[in-house]
């Protein structure tokens, strides 16, 4: 740990994980009994410009809202832990430009899977070119973990699934870890 960096307490870890995750969790029980109307929030040129920020919080099922939970379970804590001064960047960017570039490409979607998309390529590329060896420990493992969601990225991912957000998320997180790490060391 350099001296720029402050000891991450284990609450801080906690709220830093589980504040995004409950806030899912929450506005999809909202959804789920119909209180909130995903038609309206959905990330379309239809439905305007906030829908960039709506968008990514609403989910089309248990499976969906599942499928994005757990790389979040997984990678905010690595990033809050190792990584914790590029965790507003990591998220912030990470949400953003997935949703910017599906509003702008017209494509309505939902979800958040451009985060964990941000969140899974942020920790293999910083990883990778730090010099920490936890740090390069986690790069690693992050490869071996979510290497395979390339494909996700890909037209190969299938139908009714946003592989450009997916695509998006990981371009935001892989040029964040490489930059932040390599060129702010």
């Amino acid at each position: 740990m350099t001296e720029n960096e402050k000891r991450v307490t284990g609450l801080e870890v906690l709220f830093k994980t589980l504040i995004p995750v409950l806030t899912l969790v929450v506005i999809f029980a909202c959804q789920h009994y119909g209180a909130l109307n995903t038609d309206n929030f959905v990330t379309s040129q239809k439905n305007g410009i906030f829908s960039i920020f709506t968008g990514p919080l609403f989910h089309g099922s248990f499976n969906h809202i599942i499928g994005n939970i757990i790389p979040m379970l997984v990678c905010i804590p690595i990033l809050v832990k190792y990584f914790n001064k590029y965790y507003a960047k990591v998220m912030i960017f990470g949400y953003l430009i997935p949703a910017i570039v599906i509003y702008y490409l017209n494509i309505p979607s939902i979800g958040i899977s451009g985060l964990g998309y941000a969140l899974a390529f942020f920790i293999m590329s910083a990883g990778i070119f730090s010099e920490n060896r936890t740090k390069f420990a986690f790069g690693i493992a992050a490869i071996f973990f979510y290497g395979g969601l390339i494909k996700g990225a890909t037209i190969l991912a299938g139908s009714g699934i946003s592989w450009k957000a997916h695509l998006a998320g990981l371009i935001a997180g892989l040029t964040l870890g490489i930059f932040t790490i390599k060129i702010k060391k």
